[in-house]
């Protein structure tokens, strides 16, 4: 007898519960004027920049804090991008060519010298390679 009892209170309490509903507050902090109209965008895995590919092939880097880094014309029309977990590889699909190319991406850092003691030209190319799987 008590169990009957017991499922018909639970029923009732249940029936008569209030659903619980969660605020959400939000800002827009940032409107970033873009070229053309947008087909797609994506982040880089490290968050530091965000890739917009713009209709008529047309590819803008911005940097975290949404300033216009690079701006690169793909050559052919694209509908969609993605990025590869590294973010060192960008694949662009494009449906009306029926292709994905896959694009290798290199950032250039600019390092500032002045003031620097150097040997050679002052203008000469440096290289610096990061290996960060040495043991």
């Amino acid at each position: 007898m008590r169990y009957p009892l017991l499922l018909c209170t639970a029923i009732l309490a249940l029936s008569l519960a209030v659903p619980a509903t969660a605020e959400v507050e939000w800002n827009i902090l940032k409107t970033i004027p873009l070229e053309g109209k947008p087909l797609d965008t994506v982040l880089s895995p490290d968050g530091k920049r965000m890739f917009v590919l713009l209709q008529g092939g047309k590819l803008q880097v911005y940097s975290s804090g949404g300033e216009l880094q690079e701006s690169l014309d793909l050559g052919a029309p694209a509908d969609g991008i993605a990025l590869s977990p590294k973010g060192d590889l960008l694949y662009v699909r494009s449906g009306e060519k029926k292709t994905v190319q896959v694009v290798r991406l290199e950032f250039v850092q600019q390092i500032s010298t002045a003031g620097s003691p150097v040997r050679g030209p002052e203008s000469a190319p440096v290289a610096i390679a990061i290996f960060n799987d040495f043991q």
